[in-house]
């Protein structure tokens, strides 16, 4: 048994794998994620956990699944989802933004591309 720890977000984290591991809730399924992989949807977080450390839960990679490509000026990476257009560009600060269908999402910075592309393809996962 490994030791997961619960984030003020209420994320369960462990750091005892190679990588950083965190099971996370959206829309009721429970999730684990690591270094761009998710596991399938499970019912509870003990279920999500019990999957991960007794290494049956599926792991996809979520590059697979996501389909981004990069825009014509090149300082960003887009990708069409149910008629939405998801973007995520880098702005003069340096810092990236997503925006879905020309709307700031959520208001949050991200520190990479990789990791504003990882937050939009999670909740669509999750929320289709």
């Amino acid at each position: 048994m490994y030791d997961w720890k619960e984030l003020d977000n209420g994320n369960l984290c462990c750091f005892e794998f190679i990588e950083t591991v965190t099971v996370f809730e959206r829309g009721g399924s429970w999730r684990g994620i690591k270094d761009g992989y998710i596991t399938d949807p499970y019912d509870s977080s003990e279920a999500a956990i019990d999957a991960i450390e007794s290494e049956t839960a599926e792991w996809i990679y979520m590059n697979t699944i996501s389909g981004w490509k990069t825009n014509k000026k090149g300082n960003g990476q887009y990708k069409q989802h149910r008629g939405s257009l998801c973007s995520v560009k880098r702005s003069k600060t340096g810092s990236y933004y997503v925006s879905i269908n020309q709307t700031l999402w959520k208001g949050q910075w991200f520190n990479s591309i990789e990791e504003a592309k990882q937050a939009v393809d999670e909740y669509l996962c999750m929320n289709g």
